[in-house]
């Protein structure tokens, strides 16, 4: 079968093209065009086959739009039997995908992928080969179990190298806003941020005593009947020879250069008919600026109070409102898209309500969208999706358009059911990695579609939450602006022998504390991939190496490396 190729990038038409040779067919035609020209190339093509690779760089416009003005005939997908058969997962994307017949040739806006061009010409080949035009669907392959890869097609990546990736392809987020101190707590500054004014204003006693000159020696003086207190007289003048009653924070007086603090002097006389101090005796001499914190000594006008990037904590609040900020530019929030995937995973419901056989209740979803907003991110539950392939590719979509983060769960391993990592090709998105060496966590799989970074998280639980604690944060931390990226790592010696995995490294959960000899890791105990109580007082995953013949076992008393992700009590 003679077959033509056009599409709009070098890169998606030379790797179909190398697909297409793979087969018995013959590649006579091979073009990149534009989007406007692929109509005309179609209708004046003289191959059986015509495939069209590239159908987001249309816009959606194929194969309706492109066509207008030729004499191609459009049947829809479903005339031709597609879904009922199954084609839809195996060949063509839903949306930008259709199959249009002239006579008995064929043309198909095909994604550009090994398993779908060879599925797509193999149908087509039937098709040709059909004499009952009305049953061209009894021709399309369906899908069948037996056929299914005992293999995964992923590279296996190790963890470092996976979150190189990540680092790599996840795009910081742009847009920012600005927020009222108190709605800033846990965003990012976009800018760095000055001093509006010296801070102190004005030369301000540390200490509740007495304005003096430091040229006054020790003996008794006259109190000034203007005392200063915080927020009080910032104009007072101390006459020669007196000294000034002042409480901290107060504004020294002009003429005063010192502050001797109340505990280093004594009451000589008071008028008792307005209880004021009359007289009062100074024990010893002051310094020069002694107990006075001069203008601008605490922070300079101009300077810079918090720089770019940085986290906004009360801490950074009270700086800022030091200087007279009561609004702070950050960038804005991220947005993240979550969903659980299965047919058999149901909403957390009341205990009477009760489970079908062979039902679970949905934890992960409801375990990330709390680890979500503790990082203080924007959550969008997208709900639990069925292991529909239609179903799926159109939650993937929705959730790209709408967040700067998708996490997925469940569906990434190697069952009939598992449709995630075909989904991710079948919206045009890239996928970085499908495989970890780790435990657990290895179907683990990073994508981007834009600047919207995907993570679909493996089904079981322990697995699902260690995963977003190694390679989902360092994402979320990147978009949010943060120069942090990854958990603090330290070394903790391991208080029991605990047996190492002949196939990969393990991320062991551990509470960890720390006492005078250091830090120590003590395990939660069972650590199936499925129990999700080995998290429960976890604060900590055990870098544990592969085991070998010769290293069986991490013994009690070894010191290894220990990513720190919960809090130390």
């Amino acid at each position: 079968m003679n077959v033509a190729l056009f599409g709009t990038t070098p890169e998606q038409v030379d790797g179909t093209a190398r697909f297409v040779e793979e087969t018995a067919n013959k590649l006579v035609e091979k073009k990149i065009c534009t989007a406007h020209d692929i109509g005309s190339l179609i209708a004046s093509s003289t191959s059986d086959c015509v495939l069209v690779v590239g159908g987001d760089d249309l816009n959606g416009d194929m194969p309706g739009e492109v066509l207008k003005g030729t004499d191609v005939q459009l049947h829809s997908v479903a005339e031709v039997g597609y879904e009922a058969a199954g084609i839809v997962a195996e060949g063509l994307r839903t949306g930008t995908a259709g199959l249009l017949k002239k006579e008995q040739r064929f043309v198909v806006n095909v994604p550009g992928t090994r398993t779908s061009v060879h599925a797509v010409l193999h149908t087509i080949q039937k098709m040709m080969s059909s004499s009952e035009e009305d049953s061209i669907a009894s021709h399309i392959p369906k899908p069948v179990i037996t056929d299914r890869p005992r293999t995964s097609p992923h590279q296996m990546f190790d963890v470092e190298n996976a979150l190189k990736l990540i680092e790599t392809h996840t795009t910081p987020q742009t847009q920012t806003a600005i927020f009222s101190l108190h709605d800033s707590i846990g965003l990012y500054t976009s800018s760095s941020i000055n001093a509006q004014y010296d801070h102190p204003p004005f030369p301000a006693s540390i200490k509740d005593g007495y304005a003096v000159r430091s040229a006054y020696p020790a003996g008794t003086y006259k109190v000034s009947t203007e005392a200063v207190t915080a927020g009080g007289n910032a104009s007072a003048t101390l006459p020669a020879n007196e000294i000034c009653r002042i409480s901290t924070g107060g504004a020294v007086p002009t003429g005063a250069d010192a502050v001797i603090q109340v505990e280093d002097t004594q009451l000589i006389d008071r008028n008792t008919a307005n209880d004021t101090e009359t007289s009062v005796a100074i024990r010893t001499q002051a310094k020069p600026g002694q107990d006075i914190r001069p203008v601008g000594s605490d922070i300079k006008k101009g300077t810079v109070l918090i720089q770019r990037n940085v986290k906004i904590t009360p801490a950074e609040v009270g700086i800022l409102s030091s200087s007279g900020y009561k609004e702070v530019r950050c960038f804005r929030k991220v947005r993240a898209a979550v969903f659980s995937t299965g047919n058999e995973v149901r909403e957390p419901a009341m205990i009477e309500t009760g489970l079908r056989p062979g039902e679970i209740y949905d934890s992960n979803r409801t375990m990330l969208l709390a680890a979500l907003k503790e990082e203080g991110v924007e959550v969008i539950d997208m709900g639990i999706v069925p292991d529909n392939k239609e179903t799926l590719v159109k939650a993937l979509h929705t959730a790209c358009e709408r967040a700067d983060i998708v996490l997925t769960s469940g569906g990434v391993s190697m069952g009939e059911k598992d449709h995630i990592k075909s989904c991710l090709q079948d919206i045009s998105a890239t996928t970085h990695f499908g495989r970890v060496e780790m435990k657990p966590g290895k179907p683990t799989t990073f994508a981007t579609k834009g600047d919207t970074s995907i993570f679909c998280l493996p089904g079981n639980p322990v697995s699902c939450i260690v995963c977003f604690h190694l390679f989902c944060l360092p994402a979320i931390r990147k978009k949010s602006g943060s120069p942090h990226l990854r958990h603090p790592v330290v070394k903790a010696t391991l208080t029991s022998t605990l047996p190492l995995d002949r196939e990969r490294p393990e991320y062991h959960r551990v509470s960890l504390s720390f006492t005078e000899a250091g830090f120590s890791a003590c395990s939660t105990g069972r650590q199936l991939s499925s129990r999700l109580l080995s998290m429960h007082k976890a604060n900590g995953l055990l870098c544990l190496p592969k085991g070998t013949a010769e290293r069986p076992a991490a013994v009690e008393g070894g010191v290894y490396e220990c990513i720190l992700f919960g809090r130390l009590w």
